[in-house]
């Protein structure tokens, strides 16, 4: 039974667009992206840019890889690959570069979303 204080609030409400739900994605996550079914990124992510340093050029494909040590690059390229496949959750550890403060170890979670 809904109430008619909350239905006139309900009504009130303007209509979320994607530019909104993106802003709110963004402002909880540490890093969005965005994929095709094959796993491979699409679009920017002006936080995952932010952290690792990457440009636009590097950060798109499978060019996020390069952020990741390179001993840990193989590990975590699997894990997502295999996530990708299975469309299940990843939660990995890995080396990851950061903008001015070099390398970090990182607990990456993820879920492939179709």
């Amino acid at each position: 039974m809904t109430t008619p204080y909350l239905s006139d609030f309900a009504d009130s409400l303007h209509p979320t667009t994607a530019k909104d739900y993106q802003s709110l994605i963004e402002s909880f996550a540490q890093a969005c992206w965005e994929t095709d079914a094959q796993g491979v990124v699409v679009s920017d992510s002006p936080s995952w840019r932010a952290y690792t340093g990457q440009s636009l050029e590097d950060w798109l494909g499978e060019g996020w890889i390069t952020a990741v040590h390179p001993h840990d690059q193989p590990y975590a390229l699997q894990q997502w690959k295999d996530a990708v496949a299975q469309n299940r959750s990843v939660d990995a550890e890995f080396r990851l570069k950061r903008t001015r403060r070099g390398l970090a170890l990182d607990q990456r979670t993820g879920h492939p979303d179709f």
